[in-house]
């Protein structure tokens, strides 16, 4: 696994799945090239409203380009995680939800496409295209990678003509989410703090953190 290069002022960034849509379920530890200026200058534009909380989740959201959807809203990332241990996310000093663009709607099916950052003790949550709810497959993705989507309710169909259907409806991507995207990037975090690890050994970490918490703590919608 590739590591993630950065700049001498950022710690490693780590991303969610280089992209679950192309049955891949290993971060992308490259540099996440569409996103990766805009993420650092989001970071540095916004770093003197959070730098100094303690104890203190700030949440950043831009405003969303209108090919995009952002599943989550702020008052529903704080309603979630009032049902997740507060030792799994203290230090997080703040979460963006970002705004997307058309180069990352262009990589999509690539490996440089990512559902979350995570950066220096903050989380960066990546919309979603909306052209792509939903998705048809010749060749499916594998089977763990199916029951992923189909746990948090994802539609999917086998149609001998087109292939594997995918389609996702608004609760579904919601949860999925919460669930997996936002609790992989707590992990990530978590695992920062407990444990010193090699980058592989950290992403097999938050992949099982998003499993067992994200799927283990009750679910309140916003």
């Amino acid at each position: 696994m590739a590591t993630h290069k950065t700049g001498k002022s950022f710690n490693q960034s780590q991303g969610v799945r280089a992209n679950r849509y192309s049955g891949s379920k290993l971060t992308n530890w490259r540099e996440f090239n569409p996103a990766g200026s805009s993420l650092y200058k989001i970071y540095s534009d916004h770093y003197s409203e959070f730098i100094n909380n303690k104890n203190k989740v700030s949440y950043i959201k831009q405003k969303i380009h209108p090919n995009f959807i952002m599943p989550l809203t702020i008052s529903g990332i704080k309603k979630y995680l009032e049902n997740v241990p507060h030792k799994f996310y203290k230090n997080i000093k703040a979460i963006f939800l970002l705004s997307g663009s058309n180069k990352q709607e262009k990589v999509f099916f690539s490996k440089l496409f990512c559902y979350g950052t995570y950066m220096r003790d903050c989380i960066f949550i990546h919309p979603y295209p909306k052209k792509n709810i939903n998705l048809i497959y010749k060749k499916p993705p594998k089977p763990n990678v199916l029951n992923d989507y189909r746990r948090v309710g994802a539609l999917i169909e086998k149609d001998d003509t087109k292939g594997t259907i995918l389609k996702w409806t608004p609760e579904s991507l919601k949860d999925f989410y919460y669930r997996d995207v936002l609790m992989h990037e707590i992990g990530h975090h978590y695992d920062k703090y407990v444990w010193v690890k090699s980058n592989k050994k950290a992403e097999g970490f938050a992949e099982w953190f998003a499993t067992e918490y994200g799927f283990k703590f009750k679910y309140l919608r916003d």
